[in-house]
Protein backbone atom coordinates (compact mmCIF):
# COMPACT_ATOMS: atom_id res chain seq x y z
CA UNK A 1 0.00 0.00 0.00
CA UNK A 2 1.15 3.55 -0.69
CA UNK A 3 2.50 5.29 2.40
CA UNK A 4 2.23 9.01 3.05
CA UNK A 5 4.27 10.56 5.83
CA UNK A 6 2.65 13.56 7.52
CA UNK A 7 4.84 15.99 9.49
CA UNK A 8 3.02 18.97 10.97
CA UNK A 9 3.60 21.20 13.95
CA UNK A 10 -0.05 22.25 13.62
CA UNK A 11 -1.85 19.17 14.94
CA UNK A 12 -5.24 20.28 13.60
CA UNK A 13 -3.87 20.41 10.04
CA UNK A 14 -2.27 17.02 10.55
CA UNK A 15 -5.54 15.55 11.83
CA UNK A 16 -7.51 16.98 8.91
CA UNK A 17 -5.09 15.66 6.27
CA UNK A 18 -4.93 12.33 8.06
CA UNK A 19 -8.73 12.08 7.91
CA UNK A 20 -8.79 12.98 4.21
CA UNK A 21 -6.03 10.57 3.19
CA UNK A 22 -6.59 7.45 5.29
CA UNK A 23 -9.41 6.14 3.11
CA UNK A 24 -7.02 5.74 0.15
CA UNK A 25 -3.52 5.49 1.62
CA UNK A 26 -1.58 4.30 4.63
CA UNK A 27 -0.78 7.45 6.58
CA UNK A 28 2.32 7.20 8.74
CA UNK A 29 3.61 9.58 11.33
CA UNK A 30 6.96 9.86 12.98
CA UNK A 31 10.28 10.81 11.47
CA UNK A 32 12.01 10.96 8.14
CA UNK A 33 13.47 7.50 8.77
CA UNK A 34 10.02 5.94 8.16
CA UNK A 35 9.30 4.14 4.89
CA UNK A 36 7.11 6.43 2.73
CA UNK A 37 6.21 7.29 -0.87
CA UNK A 38 5.23 10.92 -0.31
CA UNK A 39 6.05 13.43 2.41
CA UNK A 40 3.47 16.12 3.22
CA UNK A 41 4.61 18.68 5.77
CA UNK A 42 4.46 22.26 6.93
CA UNK A 43 7.48 24.53 6.85
CA UNK A 44 8.04 24.37 10.60
CA UNK A 45 8.40 20.59 10.40
CA UNK A 46 10.55 20.58 7.26
CA UNK A 47 13.13 23.17 8.29
CA UNK A 48 14.77 21.08 11.05
CA UNK A 49 15.02 17.95 8.87
CA UNK A 50 15.89 19.47 5.49
CA UNK A 51 19.43 18.06 5.40
CA UNK A 52 18.22 14.59 6.39
CA UNK A 53 15.57 14.82 3.69
CA UNK A 54 18.13 15.71 1.02
CA UNK A 55 20.25 12.73 2.07
CA UNK A 56 17.17 10.50 1.94
CA UNK A 57 16.26 11.74 -1.55
CA UNK A 58 19.81 11.05 -2.79
CA UNK A 59 19.69 7.57 -1.25
CA UNK A 60 16.66 6.77 -3.40
CA UNK A 61 19.20 6.34 -6.26
CA UNK A 62 17.38 7.83 -9.19
CA UNK A 63 13.84 7.36 -8.00
CA UNK A 64 11.60 10.32 -7.28
CA UNK A 65 10.68 10.87 -3.63
CA UNK A 66 8.13 13.71 -3.64
CA UNK A 67 7.73 16.39 -0.98
CA UNK A 68 4.58 18.50 -0.71
CA UNK A 69 4.73 21.64 1.44
CA UNK A 70 1.49 22.91 3.02
CA UNK A 71 1.81 26.51 4.17
CA UNK A 72 -0.04 29.79 4.55
CA UNK A 73 0.57 32.01 1.52
CA UNK A 74 2.18 34.72 3.66
CA UNK A 75 4.74 32.25 5.07
CA UNK A 76 6.17 31.27 1.69
CA UNK A 77 8.56 34.22 1.84
CA UNK A 78 10.20 32.53 4.85
CA UNK A 79 11.23 29.48 2.82
CA UNK A 80 14.98 29.08 2.57
CA UNK A 81 16.85 28.36 -0.66
CA UNK A 82 17.65 24.89 0.66
CA UNK A 83 13.95 24.24 1.26
CA UNK A 84 13.05 25.38 -2.27
CA UNK A 85 15.53 22.86 -3.74
CA UNK A 86 13.87 20.02 -1.85
CA UNK A 87 10.21 20.82 -2.56
CA UNK A 88 8.26 19.29 -5.41
CA UNK A 89 4.88 20.93 -4.83
CA UNK A 90 3.28 23.59 -2.63
CA UNK A 91 -0.29 23.87 -1.37
CA UNK A 92 -1.43 27.08 0.27
CA UNK A 93 -3.78 27.07 3.23
CA UNK A 94 -6.72 26.80 3.35
CA UNK A 95 -6.67 23.53 1.41
CA UNK A 96 -9.49 22.21 -0.72
CA UNK A 97 -9.81 18.44 -0.44
CA UNK A 98 -10.12 17.97 -4.21
CA UNK A 99 -6.95 19.99 -4.85
CA UNK A 100 -5.06 17.96 -2.26
CA UNK A 101 -6.24 14.70 -3.85
CA UNK A 102 -5.23 15.87 -7.34
CA UNK A 103 -1.74 16.92 -6.29
CA UNK A 104 -1.19 13.79 -4.23
CA UNK A 105 -2.29 11.63 -7.18
CA UNK A 106 0.08 13.44 -9.56
CA UNK A 107 3.06 13.18 -7.20
CA UNK A 108 2.41 9.51 -6.48
CA UNK A 109 2.02 8.73 -10.20
CA UNK A 110 5.37 10.42 -10.86
CA UNK A 111 6.92 8.32 -8.08
CA UNK A 112 5.43 5.13 -9.53
CA UNK A 113 6.76 5.92 -13.01
CA UNK A 114 10.15 6.68 -11.49
CA UNK A 115 10.19 3.30 -9.70
CA UNK A 116 9.19 1.51 -12.91
CA UNK A 117 11.95 3.27 -14.85
CA UNK A 118 14.53 2.28 -12.24
CA UNK A 119 13.34 -1.33 -12.38
CA UNK A 120 13.67 -1.30 -16.19
CA UNK A 121 17.21 0.07 -15.92
CA UNK A 122 18.14 -2.75 -13.56
CA UNK A 123 16.64 -5.38 -15.84
CA UNK A 124 18.55 -4.00 -18.84
CA UNK A 125 21.76 -3.96 -16.82
CA UNK A 126 21.18 -7.57 -15.72
CA UNK A 127 20.59 -8.57 -19.34
CA UNK A 128 23.86 -6.91 -20.37
CA UNK A 129 25.70 -8.73 -17.60
CA UNK A 130 24.17 -12.06 -18.67
CA UNK A 131 25.37 -11.46 -22.22
CA UNK A 132 28.96 -11.42 -20.95
CA UNK A 133 29.28 -7.69 -21.09
CA UNK A 134 30.24 -7.63 -17.43
CA UNK A 135 32.06 -4.47 -16.51
CA UNK A 136 31.54 -2.91 -19.91
CA UNK A 137 28.48 -0.88 -19.02
CA UNK A 138 27.59 1.19 -15.98
CA UNK A 139 24.39 2.97 -15.16
CA UNK A 140 24.91 6.70 -14.62
CA UNK A 141 21.71 8.55 -13.92
CA UNK A 142 19.48 8.14 -16.96
CA UNK A 143 21.98 6.48 -19.32
CA UNK A 144 24.42 3.64 -19.79
CA UNK A 145 28.10 4.46 -20.21
CA UNK A 146 31.17 2.44 -21.15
Amino acid sequence: MIRILLLFKNKENQRLLNDWLTSRFEVVEGGIDRDFDLLIADGASLDPIIEQLEIRKKAEKGTFLPVLLVTPRQDIKLATRQLWKTLDEILFLPIEKIELQARVDILLRARQLSLELEQSRREIFRALVEQSLVGVYQIEGDRFTY
